[in-house]
């Protein structure tokens, strides 16, 4: 099972957090549970696509990025695919 992750940002006043999210982003990649990453054309969020998860665990996971602990990104859905 995969999971495509809409997220929608809270707010733009993030660049202190911009470090330690790239960084966060980078460890769930190399770990395989990102595997494509993509921004909206409004740019009012990113787009994931989530490998071998589930709805639950990718919401636990993407609980993980810095900027949803600060409350600056919410992901709005959580599609489950093949």
């Amino acid at each position: 099972m995969n999971v495509l992750a809409i997220g929608r940002y809270a707010s733009c006043a993030f660049d202190a957090y911009v470090p330690a999210e790239k960084q966060r982003v980078t460890e769930l990649r190399e770990e395989g549970f990102i595997s494509d990453l993509f921004f909206k054309s409004d740019k009012s969020g990113p787009i994931l696509v989530l490998n071998n998860t589930n709805r639950d665990e990718a919401q636990w996971r993407l609980a993980t990025l810095p900027l949803v602990e600060a409350g600056f990104l919410a992901f709005e859905q959580l599609i489950e695919f093949d």
